[in-house]
């Protein structure tokens, strides 16, 4: 078990796998920095627990990666947990800046000269009740509607299959979503383990446009990481998980995306 307490600048906290979408592109954006991966396995997937037991529980994990790693910057690289616990950390944690992963925060999606039929919001449970009025398409001629897909199933194909984001299970399940999604519309991947498997969605809905903001938000990330490379004590990016299952499943993960696997992170 992983209990190291020495400090780390930068700590990414996702239910599972999904935050690391984001790491991959701010490790190739800033490869001098490091810092831990903590995916809440022990919880996943967060969109079955309910809403205030989940709260809590990210609200507890907060405070316990703020005493075991004084981190300078925190990310929570999931869309459920920023929805659900964003707003209760401003100005509680004075040396720790905490950045929420926000890819549909925005009323209207902005896309001209083009026709599209309808936008699909595809997420877990809690991001799609969160947003289901707040997303519309404006198309240069009319306002469409958002319709929200509840994806909780895919997010648990997603990690299941992982680091074989290419599995059947995987790709059954977007085959499926033919007969609810029209064609020449728009779908927002609104759950980081979805933007493991655009490249699927592209090859399975091909007449669909994908909403995927990895790139832009990796790059706003690095803007507002102001961390100079003497100051990093390590190149190494470590994974832990909360969970005791699947570790062998982790260490292959870990492994394909470049990290230092640590195993099962203890309270100890």
């Amino acid at each position: 078990m992983f209990n190291s307490s020495s400090q780390h600048s930068i700590v990414f906290l996702d239910s599972g796998i999904g935050g690391l979408s984001y790491l991959e592109h701010l490790m190739v954006l800033r490869p001098e920095l490091s810092g831990v991966y903590v995916a809440d396995t022990a919880y996943f997937p967060y969109a079955i627990q309910p809403r205030d037991k989940l709260t809590q529980r990210i609200l507890d994990l907060v405070v316990r990666i703020y005493n075991t790693w004084h981190p300078d910057y925190l990310v929570l690289a999931c869309n459920t947990a920023t929805i659900l616990s964003k707003d209760h950390f401003q100005g509680k944690y004075k040396t720790t800046h905490i950045i929420g992963v926000e890819p549909i925060r925005i009323h209207t999606l902005n896309i001209q000269g083009v026709s599209y039929t309808r936008v699909y919001l595809l997420a877990s449970w809690h991001t799609v009740e969160a947003n289901r009025e707040k997303v519309c398409l404006d198309t240069g001629e009319k306002i469409v509607p958002c319709q929200g897909i509840d994806g909780t199933l895919l997010v648990r194909r997603v990690e299941n299959a992982a680091p074989n984001f290419m599995s059947h299970n995987i790709k059954e399940y977007i085959q499926s979503l033919r007969t609810e999604i029209e064609t020449h519309s728009v779908v927002i991947l609104g759950c980081t383990h979805f933007l493991h498997i655009k490249s699927l969605f592209s090859c399975i809905l091909p007449d669909v446009k994908l909403v995927d903001t990895r790139e832009k938000f990796a790059t706003q990330i690095s803007k507002k990481i102001k961390i100079e490379s003497q100051h990093v004590q390590s190149s190494d990016w470590l994974f832990v998980h909360t969970g005791a299952a699947h570790a062998q499943r982790y260490r292959l993960v870990a492994q394909a995306f470049g990290l230092c696997y640590k195993g099962v992170w203890s309270n100890d």
